[in-house]
């Protein structure tokens, strides 16, 4: 299997930029960007299902009817605990005990902020599937080649017509 150089420098990008922030920066840091990611996700999987055609619309609405209740489970989670830290005062123990944290505990939190985008992109996977395995609609032919005749034809005051001309001698149509 071969692929571009634009893909294979996207997807090194891609990792480079998963590694920086689940592994080198603090977790004061890493938090608000995985919230961004979360707050933003949404918009783009309901453009697409506005915009898209075909399987990829398929997609879209399939990642949104699976990933819309985790979502909404880790909004309410992450605005509780947000509320608790502040109100509590907290922050300053986050903000100094950040460093503490192993790869273990930074890899579960990063867990629960992408599960909903992992579970929407499966979600996606299984409606394009099923449209393509049920949803496609053959080709329609247009009026002249279906017709018995083969005949051309003519749309006339949204009519389908055959293209004929009067004989001038006779009155009689023939058919060009």
């Amino acid at each position: 299997m071969q692929f571009r150089l634009s893909t294979l420098l996207t997807a090194c990008t891609l990792a480079a930029v998963f590694c920086a922030i689940f592994f080198a920066v603090p977790l004061v840091v890493e938090i608000p960007i995985l919230a961004m990611i979360l707050l933003i996700t949404p918009s783009i999987w309901i453009c697409g299902a506005c915009f898209a055609k075909g399987s990829w619309r398929a997609f879209f609405l399939g990642g949104i009817c699976a990933g819309w209740v985790p979502h909404a489970i880790l909004l309410y989670y992450a605005m509780a605990a947000a509320v608790s830290l502040v109100g509590d005062g907290d922050l300053d123990d986050l903000l100094g005990a950040s460093t503490d944290f192993g790869i273990l505990h930074r890899l579960i939190v990063a867990g629960c902020f992408l599960f909903p985008g992992v579970l929407a992109v499966i979600g996606g996977g299984c409606g394009m599937l099923i449209y393509r395995w049920f949803g496609e609609e053959p080709a329609k032919k247009p009026a002249a080649e279906s017709s018995k005749l083969g005949e051309p034809y003519y749309i006339l005051e949204s009519r389908v017509t055959p293209a004929i001309r009067p004989n001038e001698e006779t009155q009689t149509a023939i058919i060009e």
